[in-house]
């Protein structure tokens, strides 16, 4: 069994179909990529997997349980969590004290929740910076905290936003080493990217998105040769550059 299926999932915005009967699976400990150009639909996915959005049709069952009566905190305590394409830490307080919001989502006295936020900053090699005000770290130390506050929700899965945007080549491959190490302790991860060194060194299996279908579904090598995914997305990379 999947440990995420997504049937038939369709979220209509008035006329316009932002997800179009979209179906996929994710196993235990994969990690899949989730792409396509701005306005394909993949933060919606997002949102509708996660439970900020309402599906128009379509279900999503993560480990067995159907989501669709489920709210975002409850989905979360299910084990699946999220991060967000424009990191949100609360600034005036201790990178330990963000942690902490996530460790009580599973540990509610003080004493549990603070061992386990302190075991997640190690995870994600915040450790020295537990007494620093959010607001004072570094982008790639805030996309550290960002993943360590779900981290610390104790998750089986991670959907990660873009969660390259904005690094240099070197933060990449710290951030790229962390998710590979997650992974290796058991964590499956959904990953939105527009970074393609991300999506195609770290992504066993991608699923291309355009106009909210889904136009291709494979390896990276597949998808890269796919006249498809040329013309929606990789091609648009290609111009840029």
């Amino acid at each position: 069994m999947a440990m995420l299926s997504v049937r038939d999932l369709t979220k209509c915005f008035g006329g316009l179909r932002a997800v179009d009967n979209l179906s996929f699976d994710v196993e235990e400990r994969e990690i899949v990529g989730l792409i396509g150009p701005n306005g394909a639909g993949k933060t919606t996915t997002f949102n509708l997997i996660t439970g900020f959005l309402s599906p128009t049709a379509g279900e999503v069952i993560f480990d067995g349980r159907p989501l669709s009566d489920l709210k975002p905190h409850q989905i979360c305590k299910l084990g699946l969590a999220r991060t967000f394409q424009i990191v949100q830490p609360f600034p005036d307080i201790t990178v330990l004290e963000n942690a902490l919001i996530g460790a009580y989502v599973r540990h509610p006295s003080t004493a549990a929740a603070e061992r386990k936020a302190r075991e997640t900053l190690e995870r994600v090699g915040l450790t020295h910076k537990a007494d620093e005000l959010a607001k004072n770290l570094t982008l790639i130390e805030l996309k550290r905290l960002e993943i360590a506050r779900v981290l610390a929700t104790g998750p089986k899965m991670l959907l990660l936003d873009e969660v390259a945007a904005g690094l240099n080549l070197a933060e990449i491959d710290e951030i790229l080493e962390l998710v590979r190490e997650l992974n290796d302790q058991g964590i499956t991860f959904l990953v939105v990217e527009h970074v393609m060194k991300v999506i195609m060194s770290l992504s066993r299996r991608i699923i291309v998105l355009d106009f909210g279908k889904k136009i291709a579904e494979g390896t990276p090598d597949e998808v890269s040769r796919d006249p498809r995914v040329l013309e929606a997305y990789l091609g648009e990379e290609e111009a840029v550059a």
